[in-house]
């Protein structure tokens, strides 16, 4: 394995679950495969879950960036419920909350959680990578990048209801530490509006 001297080799343009490349904006891919991109090598770590992207906003803040074919999955999940109609919309609702929300919130917290300890154990052994992320605000942006293929549901609002969750349960403190200053559920274009702002 050759020596990390800091994160060029990870970044690449930001490339979207859907497959569609955003051009000239540039990130640190974290979870790429065993052989390319692979930061959890280099933290000699195996190969926790992490987040998709580590992207630099300003001067100040760094974004852990996970995006997902979000409408995919509630699709997917429609599908396996044929003992709920259209007419049951509030059981329908809390098993959604039950089954998709809870399960995505624990999947997101294992994923910054492997996040920060690949960053961890980096900034531990790499003093040029120490000084890039000295001193900065982490976020968390969750990336739906399929909205047009969420199912229209009545009186369901299943992102903001995410986004209330992540806001509960992420911001300010994860597990005690606190790790995440703020966090965004953003469809695709306010995603590409935000780095676009930067």
């Amino acid at each position: 394995m050759s020596q990390l001297n800091d994160l060029s080799q990870f970044q690449e343009e930001i490339t979207l679950s859907d497959g569609e490349t955003i051009p000239n904006i540039h990130a640190y891919r974290m979870d790429g495969n065993i052989n390319i991109h692979n930061m959890a090598r280099y933290a000699d770590l195996g190969t926790p879950f992490c987040c998709d992207y580590l992207y630099f906003y300003n001067d100040t803040k760094a974004v852990l960036i996970e995006d997902t074919l979000f409408g995919k999955t509630l699709k997917k999940e429609l599908l396996n419920m044929k003992q709920y109609t259209d007419n049951n919309n509030q059981n329908l609702k809390e098993y959604l909350k039950k089954n998709i929300i809870e399960t995505l919130k624990k999947d997101i917290y294992i994923k910054i959680y492997g996040a920060f300890l690949i960053l961890c154990r980096l900034e531990k052994k790499y003093k040029t990578i120490a000084d890039k992320l000295v001193g900065k605000d982490f976020s968390f942006w969750f990336v739906i990048n399929d909205e047009g293929d969420i199912p229209a549901i009545d009186n369901l609002n299943i992102i903001s209801t995410l986004q209330a969750d992540f806001k509960e349960t992420l911001v300010g403190t994860l597990g005690g530490a606190k790790l995440v200053k703020d966090t965004k559920v953003l469809f695709k274009k306010n995603f590409k509006e935000e780095l676009q702002q930067n």
